[in-house]
């Protein structure tokens, strides 16, 4: 996170002081409280090769490669994200679909501690021919070790494939701690 240096008549803080303290300040310059590195949770992860999805089986999106990973929060043998510390986190997830000639509907679901805990999000297109992606942005609060996972869905009445280390079009999972 970029510090911020701020004066204000009454209370300065000078660029020395701001430095030693390690701290942010907010806009009237007081300095605040906030742990060094506690913002500092951020991954970005892909699926590194071409992933088959059964036909009306929500899958597990085996995203195994990590491009960012700032605190080690991300498993690469698990394919999820797990919170080093309670906060409020960003989720960015996409998945991209091989097959883009046959007409099926597709979904990508993100899930909070597995199927069986908490539905976070969905996004897909239904009986669509066209590019094939759906992507999901959304703010969860997450606790500490709560994890994130990406599932992917489709209908077509056989198994596809979802795309993996495609150029800018592939599957991927991004988290930032925002709070």
């Amino acid at each position: 996170m970029a510090k911020i240096y701020h004066r204000t008549a009454g209370n300065k803080l000078t660029p020395a002081e701001y430095e030693a303290s390690n701290s942010h300040v907010d806009i009237n310059g007081n300095v605040l409280d906030v742990p060094t590195g506690a913002f500092d949770s951020c991954v970005e992860a892909h699926l590194n090769a071409n992933q088959a999805i059964p036909n009306t089986t929500k899958t597990l999106c085996n995203i195994d490669v990590k491009d960012i990973d700032t605190l080690n929060e991300f498993n690469t043998a698990t394919h999820r994200f797990t919170a080093a510390a309670a906060g409020t986190y960003l989720i960015i997830a996409q998945v991209v679909w091989y097959d883009e000639s046959v007409l099926y509907s597709s979904y990508t679901f993100v899930y909070i501690n597995g199927l069986g805990g908490t539905y976070l999000a969905v996004s897909g297109e239904y009986n669509a021919s066209a590019c094939k992606y759906a992507i999901i942005a959304h703010l969860a609060e997450l606790a500490q070790n709560d994890y994130v996972e990406v599932y992917a869905y489709q209908s077509s009445g056989a198994s596809r494939n979802i795309t993996g280390n495609n150029g800018r079009f592939h599957t991927y999972l991004s988290v930032k701690r925002v709070k």
